[in-house]
This record gives C-alpha cells, structure tokens and sequence, in this order.
C-alpha cells in the first residue's frame, strides 16, 4: 500500500476515535443535568469495560507493535464507561442523601 493510502486509512481511524471521543457526551451531560441515572444500565457499562479492558491487554501483549488508534479507542471508551458508572452511583446516593435532609414544608402539612 502507497503511503498516501495508508495515510487516508489512518484519518478513517482518527476520525473514528472522535466519534468514539464524543458519543457518550450526551449521556453524561444528561445524568449531570437532571442528577438522575436509574434509566442507565450499570451492568450494561459494567460488561462493555470488561470487554474493554480484555481488548486494550490484548493489543498491549499480543502484538508487536501497538496500535495507537485502536488504544485510544478502547482507552477512551473505558474512562467514558467509568466515569458514567461513578456518576449514575454518585446521584443514587445523593438523591438518598437528599431526601434524608429534607425538611417537611410546615405549609404543606397544615
């Protein structure tokens, strides 16, 4: 393969780890915004970092020479998986907190 070809398969590769990148954007602005994640699916994340995980040691043992889009994919799908996961718990827990805090509005009960 010519080197310009090889150039342009590399960019389909970058512009796949943007994708990958920014697609989990709107479900954590959306768990920020409304400090809710029972509609996430821990197991679901939880399962999708196994598989994570197994592939970046795969392609850090397995082969000669890393490939650096590939990793960066994986890497970056992990912390995205990870950081959801710490959010829908975060907001479990402080929609407990909360509502342990709360005080009675004395209006509403008369």
């Amino acid at each position: 393969m010519d080197y310009s070809a090889s150039m342009a398969l590399e960019w389909l590769g970058y512009i796949g780890v943007f994708f990958a990148v920014i697609y989990r954007i709107p479900q954590v602005v959306k768990l920020y915004r409304t400090k809710k994640g029972a509609d996430v699916s821990k197991k679901s994340f939880m399962l999708h970092n196994g598989a994570y995980v197994s592939l970046i040691l795969y392609i850090s043992l397995s082969k000669p020479e890393i490939d650096y889009i590939l990793m960066g994919y994986y890497v970056t799908g992990l912390v995205q998986n990870i950081l959801i996961i710490l959010l829908k718990q975060y907001y479990k827990n402080y929609g407990k907190i909360e509502a342990a805090t709360q005080t009675p509005d004395p209006v509403a009960l008369s």
